[in-house]
């Protein structure tokens, strides 16, 4: 007869705090259990992932967690400062498993997307306005346009930056 496969079981879990402590030899069925009764006792994501996991309830399918805990997790984690060794390793993972932010230039379709999108919404919001160097009125979608020109702008300057330095002299 074969014999069962045995787990070892931390008494206090490490998610919970436990180290390398007392641990007992459980069976599978058994290791589930205890996190069955861990999780309804203390409610944590980790024994519900564990007792889920280990029960086989994930056969057909990798186990998911409920919405609920996926947010628990999220606002357990979130502010949390984290070493450079961890963010290099949290980055290398997301990057291996395709989930990474896109680093460097970006593909052409994209920037075609983007510029597109761009336009539609300068389109959209354009006003009028007038410069204040030549009360000619032109269309901005910049909310803190002041100029109708690069000319206009660099007079303006020219002037301001002048009327300052005497003003100093």
């Amino acid at each position: 007869m074969k014999s069962p496969r045995m787990h070892r079981h931390h008494i206090v879990p490490r998610h919970a705090g436990g180290g390398e402590g007392k641990t007992v030899l459980l069976t599978v069925a058994e290791h589930a259990e205890e996190h069955r009764k861990l999780w309804e006792a203390h409610g944590r994501w980790q024994d519900h992932f564990a007792w889920k996991s280990l029960a086989g309830l994930s056969k057909t399918r990798p186990y998911t967690l409920p919405a609920e805990t996926y947010a628990k997790i999220a606002a357990s984690n979130r502010g949390k400062k984290r070493t450079r060794k961890t963010r290099a390793r949290m980055s290398a993972s997301r990057r291996k498993s395709g989930h990474a932010t896109h680093s460097g230039p970006l593909p052409r379709r994209w920037r075609k997307k983007i510029s597109i999108g761009h336009l539609k919404f300068h389109q959209k919001h354009k006003t009028k306005r007038p410069c204040v160097e030549c009360d000619q009125s032109f269309l901005s979608a910049h909310a803190r346009a002041q100029f109708c020109s690069a000319k206009c702008r660099q007079r303006h300057w020219r002037r301001f930056r002048c009327r300052k330095s005497k003003s100093y002299a």
